[in-house]
């Protein structure tokens, strides 16, 4: 069956509210930053010339510069496609025979109602993807019919 790909990126105001809904907690940043301090720290002190302390204190730059650049990546909006192998984000793609359901809907997210499309695999991790208002739902989950997913 020929399928032309379906393709969309998530909005700005969409991806924002998600990174606030779902967001890390302050302890989980806390053993992100402390990870990243323990990667650096022993990097540079493998192949520091400098000594200990500007070592280290590149090391604590280095990290909270590498905390900071994660949280702002939680705000990017994913591009999303729909094609004949499966469900992607990226370089991520779910393919139909690892797919146990997929939900068209909407979701409130900080107030706000957003059209979603929710993909849970037979692993059941679930993954949500706001639908740009370019797509049509009707037409997405005929698609997906067809294509043998079980859309609810």
């Amino acid at each position: 069956m020929k399928m032309k790909t379906i393709k969309w990126t998530e909005t700005f105001e969409f991806s924002k509210a998600r990174a606030s809904e779902f967001k890390i907690t302050p302890q989980g940043y806390l053993k992100l930053f402390l990870f990243y301090l323990f990667m650096f720290c022993s990097l540079g002190l493998f192949i520091s010339v400098h000594g200990i302390i500007p070592t280290i204190l590149g090391a604590i730059a280095m990290s909270l510069f590498f905390l900071i650049l994660t949280w702002a990546l939680n705000f990017i909006p994913q591009s999303v496609y729909i094609n004949k192998n499966g469900i992607g984000s990226g370089k991520t793609l779910t393919p139909y025979k690892e797919i146990k359901m997929v939900v068209i809907g909407n979701m409130n997210l900080k107030g706000k109602a957003f059209n979603i499309i929710s993909v849970t695999t037979l692993k059941n991790t679930q993954h949500i993807y706001g639908l740009s208002e370019k797509i049509s739902r009707q037409e997405l989950s005929t698609t997906l019919t067809r294509l043998g997913v079980n859309v609810q």
